[in-house]
């Protein structure tokens, strides 16, 4: 018999590492809704970004710290040449963003070629607590989900920026009327949703191997995670979205295949969605 409280601790890995691979596209996506398909190309860039770093001999903490620098980089970029021109027309940001993840994948192939690269984990020891044996990496997954929640919570609640965003996010006209930068808020905002996707794929990195195909499934998961949870809030939608896809995944997958658990829940999701189109905290 499977321990209940095995299960119980890989679905919060789960529930963890989908919150970090969703929260990039929760800020986009709910925030600004910008239909932004390249986040899973900005989750592949964090995963190479870790690679490279990894095979140049240097530890996979430095590939957290340089990641979100690269791909925020990459995400000013786009926003800077393609996103900001099309603030006002949400699907068209849809097509770019999915021309633009075309592009990222192509290079990447050009780049590195096809095959797939690994990238070893820097805490295999495991932790043994009260006779269990839990994956030390996973545990500091969770550690980083709940910090990058936490640190997202004080930015866009309790600093002078947040409260701007959350008044562009309202009403970005009366913002700009007041004096309020709406251009600026929005690229900072997109920057640091893009930086956070490149953290999420350097969090994947070392659990899957890393190849141009990485990050398409978790734009999907995270999809999901962001329409479920609601776009009316950010924060307890997508610790929401992914505690319904994420942890109940992670379940079903002890009874059985692991594409059998996602399709079930996947399904479970969208009768959910059909029944509370606004998302589990989507209200008003």
């Amino acid at each position: 018999m499977v321990d209940v409280a095995t299960i119980a601790v890989q679905a919060v890995f789960g529930i963890a590492l989908l919150s970090i691979a969703a929260l990039g596209l929760a800020i986009i996506f709910g925030m600004m809704n910008v239909i932004n398909l390249a986040h899973g190309a900005f989750i592949l860039i964090g995963a190479y970004v870790a690679f490279l770093v990894t095979s140049s001999g240097y530890s996979l903490w430095l590939a957290f710290l340089v990641a979100p620098l690269v791909v925020g980089g990459v995400g000013l970029v786009v926003e800077r040449t393609v996103i900001h021109r099309l603030y006002e027309r949400p699907l068209d940001t849809l097509l770019a963003t999915w021309g633009i993840s075309l592009v990222i994948q192509e290079l990447v192939k050009v780049l590195f070629g096809t095959g797939a690269q690994s990238v070893s984990n820097p805490l295999r020891e495991p932790i043994v607590l009260y006779g269990a044996s839990f994956s030390a990496y996973r545990v500091f997954l969770t550690a980083l989900a709940v910090g990058l929640i936490g640190m997202t919570y004080v930015l866009f609640k309790h600093t002078d920026f947040g409260v701007k965003s959350r008044a562009v996010i309202q009403n970005d006209e009366m913002a700009e009327t007041l004096g309020t930068n709406v251009r600026r808020i929005y690229m900072i905002t997109f920057t640091y949703g893009a930086a956070l996707a490149g953290i999420a794929g350097t969090a994947i990195a070392p659990i899957l191997s890393v190849d141009p195909n990485t990050g398409l499934d978790y734009l999907v998961q995270s999809f999901f995670v962001v329409i479920l949870g609601g776009t009316g809030s950010i924060l307890a939608g997508t610790l929401g979205g992914a505690t319904v896809i994420g942890g109940t995944a992670s379940t079903l997958s002890f009874f059985s295949s692991q594409t059998f658990a996602q399709t079930i829940v996947f399904a479970f999701v969208i009768l959910l969605i059909r029944l509370k189109p606004q998302g589990l905290f989507g209200g008003a």
